[in-house]
């Protein structure tokens, strides 16, 4: 098969290259808007009654329960499949104290499937990792119905009048917080 004919010294860019790029520019556009960014024009977020949370006990626990009125709230969602989200734990890891200090710090596990199967590998996949880190579970993805986000690791941060005032999607800068 013939291919076609160009003038000398051109070169064709190939179709597959196009794609990739027009594919990847599509992407970025459409994360824009949940990459780093501080967020002061949030609305609060409506924690109603059906929006809880599973604790390492499956005991259900409303979101809004989880939330300290003296402190703003930070939200890790994670995964244990997800590499980023474990670097990223490892770095809370480290630094629970002083993010204790300044945060209620709630982490959130997206493993999904089986609760009665997952709750406990998670729990003894925190162990194995040596992380002492209370994490609840989302098998229902209310927070990722109610924020709109589309990839893990997340973070958001509540202040104490329940209003959005940052979120993050990749991993967490500690230095900007």
């Amino acid at each position: 098969m013939d291919q076609p004919k160009t003038k000398v010294g051109q070169k064709r860019v190939p179709f597959k290259a196009i794609f990739v790029l027009v594919s990847g520019l599509i992407l970025a556009l459409s994360l824009a808007p949940f990459m780093g960014r501080d967020s002061k024009n949030y609305s609060p977020i409506d924690f109603n009654t059906q929006l809880s949370l599973l604790n390492d006990q499956d005991n259900s626990i409303k979101i809004e329960s989880l939330l300290n009125q003296n402190k703003d709230s930070l939200f890790v969602l994670w995964a244990t499949w997800c590499e980023p989200c474990i670097v990223e734990l490892e770095e809370i890891s480290k630094n629970k104290t002083e993010l204790s200090d300044k945060y209620n710090l709630i982490l959130v596990n997206l493993d999904g499937g089986n609760k009665d199967k997952v709750i406990p590998e998670v729990k003894a996949w925190l162990i194995s990792q040596k992380f002492d880190l209370a994490t609840y579970f989302d098998f229902d993805e209310v927070l990722i119905k109610t924020l709109g986000f589309a990839s893990i690791p997340h973070s958001f941060a509540l202040n104490t009048e329940k209003k959005l005032i940052w979120q993050n999607s990749g991993i967490l800068n500690l230095e900007k917080l």
